[in-house]
C-alpha cells in the first residue's frame, strides 16, 4: 500500500511540475507598433481632430488629443484645445500593460490654451493587440486597421 501512494504522490507531482510549466504561448498579444489605436467615435473624423495613440517599437510613442466646443450663444467661451504628447513607455508584456510617461508636448494651431499638459502626464494601458484600454476610465482605443477589417458597422450610424 505504502508504495501505491508513493507512485501516486509522484505521477500528481509530475503532472503538476508539467502543467505549470506549460506556458501560455498560444495567446502571446503584443502592441502593434506604427499603428494608430484611435477612439472608436473619431475614425470618421479629420486626423488632426482624432484622439489616438501610436507605439513605436523604440520605447516611444505619440498621444494625440482633440476637443473643440463651438458656444452658439456667446462665441467667446467657444475653444479649441489639441495637442501631442510625445511620450515614453515602458511595456510589460507579461501584465499587457504599458506605462507612458510624458516627455514633449505641441499644441496645434488654434490652440485656446483652455487645457495645459502637465509635465507629470502619465497614462496606465491595458493593451492587447487590436485594442487599449485606460487603466483609469476604461476609455477604449481601437487600432484603426481593425475597426476598417473586423469592425466596419462599429461606431456607424445605425441609420444609414
Amino acid at each position: 500500500m505504502k508504495k501505491f501512494f508513493i507512485c501516486l504522490m509522484v505521477v500528481v507531482l509530475l503532472c503538476a511540475t508539467i502543467s505549470c510549466s506549460k506556458g501560455n504561448t498560444e495567446n502571446t498579444i503584443d502592441i502593434q507598433y506604427g499603428v494608430k489605436y484611435i477612439v472608436s467615435s473619431d475614425k470618421n473624423l479629420p486626423q488632426e481632430e482624432q484622439e489616438y495613440f501610436i507605439f513605436n517599437n523604440n520605447g516611444t510613442g505619440v498621444y494625440h488629443y482633440y476637443y473643440s466646443y463651438d458656444s452658439s450663444i456667446d462665441p467667446s467661451y467657444s475653444s479649441t484645445d489639441s495637442y501631442t504628447i510625445e511620450f515614453i513607455y515602458d511595456y510589460v508584456s507579461s501584465e499587457d500593460t504599458a506605462f507612458c510617461f510624458f516627455n514633449s508636448v505641441t499644441y496645434e494651431e488654434g490652440y485656446s490654451g483652455e487645457d495645459f499638459v502637465n509635465t507629470t502626464w502619465s497614462r496606465t494601458l491595458m493593451v492587447s493587440k487590436n485594442v487599449i484600454m485606460l487603466a483609469t476610465n476604461g476609455g477604449l482605443f481601437i487600432a484603426e486597421n481593425y475597426l476598417q477589417n473586423e469592425l466596419p458597422n462599429y461606431a456607424k450610424s445605425s441609420q444609414s
